[in-house]
This record gives C-alpha cells, structure tokens and sequence, in this order.
C-alpha cells in the first residue's frame, strides 16, 4: 500500500531529448549539461565515540487509540534519572536523541483505516 513511487513518474514539466525527464535522468549531471571544475573533498568522519542505538520494541500501535508519541532518550547512570527542568533537551548531558510512534490518523488516512 502507499503511495505511487515517485522515482518511477516523470518529472513533469520536464522533457530529456524530447521524452519526459525521469529522476534517473538527473544523476549523470555532465548529461544534463552541468560540469564542475572541482568539487569539495569529502570531509572526514569525526565520529569520537561509538553510537548508541536505542530500539523501542514490541510497542501495540493499535492499542494507542491513533495518538502518536514524541519518545526522547537520555542516558544515564544507574540511579542517576530525575526529569529534566528544562524542555531544550538536546543542551542537556546525557540526551541521546528522540524518536516517534505514529498511532495513526484513521478518518484521514485509508492505511490506518486497513490496518
């Protein structure tokens, strides 16, 4: 279910030699007529510590009656959680990133109405 795929459809307006531009037309950039006398180099990784994957799993998506939840990670001792007073998580130590959890929009959407 979905949507259509859109690298399949033509970039309408546009046309390549007299037929609709597709997106695969568009990564050969010399094809298209833009050449770049130097690009950038690709900068280095800078990663200085291993990441950190967090999975929330076997969450019942029905079961949120079509709410949807903001989930934010903070890592810390054992013990060492209180809540923070601040909402500006991401300047707080310890704050490892957010997440999500769609419950869906059933009277909008016809996959949440199916499922």
């Amino acid at each position: 279910q979905g949507e259509t795929n859109r690298f399949l459809q033509p970039l309408e307006p546009f046309q390549l030699n007299d037929r609709p531009l597709m997106p695969a037309d568009t990564f050969d950039t010399a094809r298209l007529g833009y050449v770049y006398d130097e690009l950038p180099p690709d900068p280095p990784q800078l990663m200085t510590e291993e990441p950190i994957f967090v999975a929330f799993e076997n969450i019942q998506v029905l079961a949120l009656k079509q709410k949807s939840y903001k989930l934010h990670v903070f890592l810390t001792s054992e013990g060492g959680w209180s809540y923070p007073s601040s909402h500006d998580w991401s300047s707080i130590a310890g704050y490892a990133g957010a997440g999500a959890i769609f419950g869906g929009r059933a009277e909008e959407c016809e996959n949440c109405r199916k499922r």
